[in-house]
């Protein structure tokens, strides 16, 4: 089962679709991720923005 799990979480080779699946899934989840912060504009919330923190 360990060798199983370790051959889906490595990068996907031939025709192991579950591999491939998990690594398509992980991109896109990395990259939902990270979007938002291209776009952040700050949280003034508890009194910082970090637009004006790092931008000034």
């Amino acid at each position: 089962m360990r060798k199983r799990i370790f051959e889906i979480i490595e990068v996907s080779k031939d025709n192991d679709r579950v591999s491939f699946i998990y690594d398509i899934t992980m991109l896109f989840a990395i990259i939902v991720s990270i979007v938002p912060l291209a776009f952040i504009l700050g949280n003034n919330r508890f009194g910082f923005n970090i637009t004006n923190h790092y931008c000034s």
